[in-house]
């Protein structure tokens, strides 16, 4: 099993899967090689790459939100489904009350927003190929459990922002992760990355020394350090590149291509 994080690992700074990354993971496939699409992105954000890499056809799988969704490509099932409290989202509304800052999430395929000029959100919607529907009130907008939240912003504001929502688990309660410098995302405690390999690997009868994940962000570090074998891209955050196993080349040269080439059977 390969679990393959998208932006900054599988995509180029393009947002594409290069010719040559994509006929070394279809290859693979055809070997045997089950493919995870494992993510932050929405299950829509995700879904033209895993129609790219085929993975209805050789029974590959997507895990969206950070772990807070799985699903069966075969079959469209949905393995698993986790959902923040409503009642968590006034506290990270108000976390997200600061200069330049504006909190989002999803509702079916659209972006929530108070601030849909914001240029994160601009890029969240970009990247996912998504709708942006700007409100006065998101917490009026927004009445049922959702996946994930996430507060855009600086970076500065953002460091200021991960400490004070540290302090504030297990009361608040979320897992807080930081997928991006510009986002500070919050998803069902205990939901990340590894959580969902893990639940797969059990559903589907293998084990964690089968898997192969290849990563570069924070939002990374729990699926690495699951993974028998945890590849790192040369651009990954310096704390990524020292917890993995292997450091291969970057997104934009083709790091998940050239690993395999040189250390699985193509």
């Amino acid at each position: 099993m390969l679990a393959l994080d998208l932006d900054g690992t599988l995509l180029n700074s393009r947002k594409e899967i290069s010719p040559r990354t994509l006929a070394v993971l279809l290859r693979q496939q055809s070997l045997g090689a089950t493919l995870v699409i494992a993510s932050g992105r929405p299950v829509c954000g995700s879904a033209p790459f895993a129609h790219q890499l085929e993975l209805r056809e050789h029974g590959g799988y997507v895990i969206a939100f950070n772990g807070a969704m799985i699903l069966e490509c075969r079959t469209g099932k949905l393995l698993y489904e986790n959902t923040l409290s409503i009642n968590t989202l006034p506290k990270i509304h108000a976390m997200s009350m600061r200069p330049s800052c504006t909190m989002l999430t999803y509702v079916d395929d659209v972006i929530i927003t108070e601030d849909g000029s914001n240029p994160h959100v601009q890029y969240a919607a970009r990247i996912n190929r998504m709708a942006v529907r700007e409100t006065k009130n998101l917490l009026h907008e927004v009445t049922l459990p959702v996946p994930k939240c996430i507060i855009a912003g600086p970076a500065a504001e953002l460091d200021t922002l991960e400490r004070q929502a540290a302090q504030l688990s297990p009361a608040l309660p979320a897992a807080i992760v930081r997928s991006e410098p510009f986002f500070l995302e919050f998803m069902p405690q205990g939901v990340d990355k590894g959580a969902a390999l893990a639940r797969l690997l059990t559903l589907t009868g293998r084990s964690a020394q089968s898997l192969t994940a290849f990563g570069d962000s924070y939002n990374d570090a729990t699926m690495l350090s699951l993974a028998g074998t945890a590849v790192a891209m040369q651009n990954a955050r310096q704390e990524i590149r020292a917890m993995a196993d292997i450091v291969t080349a970057s997104n934009d040269e083709d790091g998940v291509a050239l690993y395999i080439e040189s250390h699985m059977t193509t």
